[in-house]
């Protein structure tokens, strides 16, 4: 392949990456998807996505997959009161018990708006990019690295959300503090005479969040110790990742994968900026009636963040050996195959398959049919994958058989997320001109001839 050819192949593969990440992120913060099982989701598809560009690696397997996107859902920020700040407001309403609405507002820095949404981004996705950085290094985790990597984001985590995350949260943004003291008076928890600390208050209900949502200020106060906590366990877990367990490679991903989240959630959030009137609300910016700027702000803060993870992958490939994972390299290997399908076949597909169905159609009379069709679909495409590939796909290649399941996969999604939930209007195909829509049924028909002519291509090698 020329060099021509080669960076034109390589620009194709970031905006792939793109377009995928753009995909599954707008996906991630549907119903029936959503914080968590939407993390889970994107981590999955991407990393097979990562197989693409990257090609054949013994750590990348769809086990390994599967532990890595599992790991994606630990660090769950939470953001709705974050998103409107970077006009230059706090602002925060709640419904007493008797159905009065207490609200107050804050005057804050722009930059300290900003400078939120970099911390939040920051902490997003540390534990899923180290392990995808795992894959593409030559060091062989044992079994106490992974749990000395979970143990040290908790640890670091909990710890800061009872100490230093107390202090950033003031230092940063003073305002949150006053706030929520203006809700725990105004509301009655305390008086001026009883009152001694946010601090205090906050130990007393210690990551109670259904307790701060009561209280005006108490939920953005909440939330704001939880994203400085999370991005600070993002941190120390990459410190221990390169200095304890020794995974350069690891580390260095996980900072990419970290900075590429900080920045695209922070640019994506201008959509917050126009929507909300400019600075202060008070510049009378407007957007178009079919641009929602919470679902524009999703997808591209994945389109984005794929784009720069992509890049990351581009140059990292080919760079390390290619070794086998040794964590489990002494149990038997009929229990290594249980451990295979379980984190591989079950978790990347079929927890994938049967978990928006589950969700979306809740309030539907097609629930129950609707589950029992996408368990069958589930297990059937997940025999089939196994009869034809082996639980290791020990009969194909990574290659050949990534773009397949990808095809498969987005096609799935973009069916439920578009034809579902027309009941409370929740099916997308009804909004269909919003810009965020047009987006997504753009990003499915170049990502679907893109993973069918990659089908294509591996079939033609493989003969």
């Amino acid at each position: 392949m020329s060099s021509n050819q080669s960076k034109t192949r390589n620009i194709l593969t970031v905006l792939i990456g793109a377009l995928l990440m753009g995909l599954l992120w707008r996906i991630r913060g549907t119903n029936g998807w959503g914080s968590s099982w939407g993390l889970l989701n994107a981590g999955a598809i991407f990393m097979l996505f990562a197989v693409t560009v990257i090609g054949e690696r013994k750590k990348l397997n769809l086990g390994w997959i599967g532990v890595s996107s599992l790991m994606f859902m630990l660090t769950v920020p939470t953001w709705g009161t974050f998103l409107d700040q970077i006009t230059g407001i706090i602002s925060s309403d709640v419904t007493d018990e008797l159905g009065n609405i207490i609200a107050g507002s804050r005057i804050i820095p722009v930059a300290s708006g900003v400078g939120i949404m970099l911390i939040l981004g920051f902490g997003l996705a540390t534990l899923w990019g180290i392990m995808l950085g795992r894959a593409l290094s030559d060091k062989q985790w044992k079994i106490k690295d992974f749990v000395l990597l979970i143990a040290v984001f908790f640890a670091s985590m909990y710890v800061s959300r009872a100490t230093l995350a107390h202090t950033l949260a003031e230092l940063i943004q003073p305002q949150a503090l006053d706030l929520f003291k203006e809700g725990l008076l105004t509301q009655k928890i305390v008086t001026e005479e009883s009152f001694e600390s946010i601090y205090k208050i906050y130990m007393e209900h210690f990551d109670d969040m259904s307790w701060a949502k009561k209280i005006m200020g108490g939920r953005n106060y909440f939330a704001l110790v939880e994203t400085i906590s999370i991005a600070l366990g993002g941190i120390f877990s990459m410190i221990a990742t390169r200095f304890i367990i020794k995974d350069k490679t690891a580390a260095n991903m996980g900072l990419i994968t970290s900075c590429a989240f900080a920045f695209s959630i922070t640019l994506s959030d201008i959509f917050f900026y126009f929507g909300d009137g400019g600075y202060h609300g008070t510049q009378g910016l407007t957007v178009p009636e079919n641009l929602a700027p919470w679902s524009c702000w999703e997808y591209f803060t994945g389109f984005f963040a794929g784009a720069i993870i992509t890049i990351a992958l581009l140059c990292y490939r080919n760079k390390k050996a290619d070794v086998p994972e040794i964590a489990f390299s002494g149990v038997p290997q009929k229990i290594a195959d249980v451990f295979t399908f379980l984190m591989g076949f079950v978790v990347v597909f079929g927890i994938n398959i049967v978990r928006p169905v589950l969700d979306r159609l809740e309030d539907t009379s097609f629930h129950i049919p609707a589950i029992i069709i996408a368990f069958i679909g589930a297990v059937v495409l997940i025999v089939l994958a196994i009869r034809k590939y082996g639980v290791n796909l020990e009969r194909t290649t990574y290659e050949a058989f990534a773009p397949k399941a990808l095809l498969i996969m987005i096609t799935y999604m973009v069916c439920i997320y578009f034809f579902t939930d027309f009941e409370t209007g929740g099916a997308n195909i009804l909004s269909i001109g919003s810009v965020h829509n047009i987006a997504m049924v753009i990003s499915f028909v170049i990502l679907s001839a893109y993973f069918a002519y990659e089908t294509k291509r591996t079939l033609k090698q493989s003969r």
